[in-house]
């Protein structure tokens, strides 16, 4: 019994924090659940990760492109918002996408119009949180009663 008890608190003394939120967000489900947020953002929302807007469409942007009026969406073929990739390490979460799109007057880099357009959003984050702590306590539990 008393084995049991100090091999549960070594356990416990090695839980490593930055190791055990890359798992987390190694885990595939979660990778979709970030780019998800991320697209709707975008998409949903048009508002980068400092919640800020990300604009409107002109009204040659509507009349000659067919956009839908209203917010930016950053989406014209679905190949940027198809692109998008989470990596993780112990730590940093990193939202990555080829920003770089060719235009009829050359190639355009959407940061240099949106510098913050990639990363989740307070409320984006707030709901990641609550999808990843069932999974967070998992993963502690685990490494604890290994």
């Amino acid at each position: 019994m008393l084995d049991k008890l100090f091999r549960v608190c070594n356990n416990v003394r090695k839980l490593d924090s930055d190791k055990l939120l890359k798992k987390v967000f190694d885990r595939p489900e979660v990778q979709q659940k970030v780019i998800a947020l991320q697209r709707s953002q975008m998409y949903d929302y048009g508002v980068d990760s400092e919640g800020r807007s990300l604009g409107n469409y002109s009204d040659a942007s509507v009349k000659v492109f067919g956009k839908r009026p209203g917010f930016i969406q950053v989406y014209d073929t679905g190949e940027f918002q198809g692109g998008i990739k989470v990596k993780s390490d112990t730590q940093t979460v990193i939202i990555q996408a080829d920003t770089i799109k060719q235009a009829w007057d050359g190639a355009i880099d959407l940061l240099d119009r949106w510098p913050n357009l990639l990363g989740l959003n307070e409320k984006s984050l707030s709901q990641i949180r609550e999808f990843i702590r069932p999974i967070f306590i998992e993963e502690i539990r685990a490494g604890i009663f290994a």
